[in-house]
């Protein structure tokens, strides 16, 4: 593999490469402290260890207190790997019980207490364990030709390892809605730049678990062994990160791997050219301190390399196809799907390879993004029914009454709390709007146990508190804690005008024959009807569009987004108007 530079893309001379510092690892500890008798009681740790099993939250806590301890100890390596072993024999079964836990459940805010905490200690102790690799890989590893086939077995060895616990603390993280740190990218191109140099990425060695890399069966025992290599670990973690599943439901987590996993891998690494990135191209370099790039900057420096995700990119495109024939001759048939599909519930699979699709793709942002520093409230309904009935009300035409009647509900739509825990409290817990563009904004609060439930895909309707308009639709694309107490929710507008309306014409409807929906107006003025999920909705279908007393004919057209809440489709009807309601302007 040829390595470049980005500055004038004249290639690196073999000299030059080796120079280079490989093991510049960010926030390790110097092993300064000479070891007492008691750091090295083997016994003593593992006793500490297997009294806190019944305690398993404990027992991490104290796994990290015993491994940052001995992360600034001056050892041996074979004195490192022997206490690391005995360590993780113990807690790793702990970390991906909590893992498994949490990653088959949908997620939402607020955090439980018990799921914070466990969690919290999951990370920490995966960081430490990460750090005793990097202790190990840099006591081993040498850029020199020569000295890296002297200890070549320790070296990829310890540099599979230092990449498989940064994939693990991804995913930790992700449960959190975390992103992982800037370091920690880094250090994952530190390794895998280092042993490119010596062409040494494929040889296969077990993993210590499932987590991260596939969701746990029935069938798998607790012996089940799987592996992999450090190629396949680090391009999982750069497409994780790519595909910013950190916003994902969490059940959906393994999927990208399990793709790597199929193609074997699917994505090329290349050296680069120093030329414009080519569609299906993505750029990274060894200081890079977040995912790859879809174009080339300034700032880059340094030996980089391109990631060809052409292969990847055509089979979701193929199995996006089919599902999609599949639907149109209603029939299900997995031979034509890929294996990662296969064992996800129907309502699972367009809505991830929607979500892939649109990540893979180069954007660019068209309209501008406004931050805003001053207290800018904005009132937020979370949920279908709750969308549903705000507009409804909003259609009638007792303002007085309306206001009324919705002064409590919309009081409390400007809170992410229910509960008020003191007049600091109650203001931090409001609604505040951090920037916004025509395409969405992002708001954030702080975070409590008494927090309304918000979740990804939810649909909601928004109106900032000093604004006297009709409500903005969207759906939350994102949530990112940057810190304890503090939550962020990213919403994707879909729509400034919104009207409720019935819509008949579908079997299975209710008694009246008519099942409520919303008509929107995307940014491009283009109509779409938002329903809840059905079977017996589908493009093409004839409808008729039940407006103020009037019906007008319509088509179901292709299916534009689809999540666990609601669908999406685009609408086809002659000479459709946007129709005006009264609203409660002084609510």
């Amino acid at each position: 593999m040829k390595l470049f530079k980005s500055d004038n893309q004249q290639n690196y001379s073999k000299a030059e490469l080796e120079k280079l510092n490989y093991t510049a690892f960010a926030n390790m500890p110097r092993a300064y402290k000479s070891p007492e008798k008691r750091d090295l009681d083997l016994d003593a740790a593992r006793k500490r260890l297997s009294n806190f099993r019944r305690l398993p939250v404990r027992q991490l806590e104290d796994a990290k207190n015993i491994l940052t301890n001995l992360n600034r100890l001056s050892l041996k390596p074979d004195k490192r790997l022997e206490l690391l072993n005995l360590v993780l024999k113990e807690i790793y079964p702990n970390i991906s019980i909590w893992y498994d836990k949490y990653q088959g459940r949908q997620n939402s805010l607020p955090e439980g207490e018990e799921r914070r905490e466990a969690l919290i200690a999951c990370i920490d102790v995966v960081e430490q364990i990460g750090i005793v690799y990097k202790h190990l890989f840099s006591e081993f590893y040498r850029p020199e030709a020569r000295r890296y086939k002297k200890n070549r077995d320790a070296s990829y060895e310890y540099g599979f390892r230092v990449l498989e616990m940064l994939l693990v603390e991804q995913r930790l993280r992700a449960l959190r809605y975390q992103k992982l740190p800037r370091t920690a990218w880094q250090d994952s191109n530190h390794v895998f730049f280092g042993l490119a140099l010596h062409n040494d990425l494929d040889e296969a060695r077990p993993l210590h678990g499932f987590i991260g890399i596939k969701k746990r069966e029935k069938h798998h025992g607790p012996g089940t062994l799987l592996e992999s290599n450090a190629r396949r670990l680090y391009l999982s973690l750069q497409l994780f990160g790519v595909l910013d599943v950190t916003s994902w439901p969490t059940h959906l987590f393994h999927v990208p791997h399990r793709y790597i996993d199929s193609l074997n891998p699917g994505i090329k690494v290349t050296g680069d050219d120093g030329q414009p990135l080519k569609e299906g191209c993505l750029l990274t370099w060894l200081e890079n301190d977040g995912p790859p790039k879809f174009e080339r900057t300034e700032q880059i420096k340094g030996p980089t390399i391109q990631l060809d995700y052409t292969q990847y990119y055509n089979r979701l495109v193929k199995d996006y196809e089919a599902i999609a024939s599949m639907k149109f001759i209603d029939t299900y048939d997995p031979r034509n799907l890929s294996g990662p599909l296969h064992r996800l519930k129907e309502e699972d699979r367009v809505p991830v390879l929607q979500m892939m699709l649109t990540s893979l793709r180069k954007r660019k942002r068209n309209t501008r993004r406004h931050a805003l520093f001053s207290d800018n409230v904005v009132k937020v309904y979370f949920g279908l029914g709750e969308v549903l009935k705000l507009l409804t009300d909003l259609r009638r035409k007792d303002s007085e009454f309306v206001m009324q009647s919705r002064q409590f509900t919309d009081s409390l739509a400007q809170y992410s709390s229910l509960v008020a825990l003191g007049e600091k409290s109650n203001v931090a817990t409001q609604w505040q709007i951090q920037n916004f563009s025509a395409g969405g904004i992002l708001i954030s609060t702080m975070e409590t146990d008494f927090n309304t439930p918000v979740a990804l895909g939810q649909l909601i309707a928004f109106i900032p508190t000093e604004e006297v308009s009709d409500p903005s639709l969207g759906f939350v694309c994102r949530l990112n804690r940057p810190q304890d107490q503090m939550v962020e929710v990213g919403i994707h507008r879909l729509a400034n005008y919104v009207e409720v309306l019935l819509i008949e014409g579908v079997g299975n409807t209710d008694e009246k024959g008519y099942i409520p929906a919303m008509l929107i107006q995307d940014g491009a003025e283009n109509w779409q009807l938002v329903t809840q999920p059905r079977d017996d909705l589908k493009p093409g279908l004839p409808i008729r569009l039940l407006r103020a007393g009037n019906k007008a004919p319509a088509r179901l057209g292709d299916v534009y987004l689809t999540k666990k809440e609601f669908t999406i489709f685009d609408l086809r009807s002659p000479g459709l108007q946007k129709q005006y309601w009264q609203q409660a302007k002084t609510r």
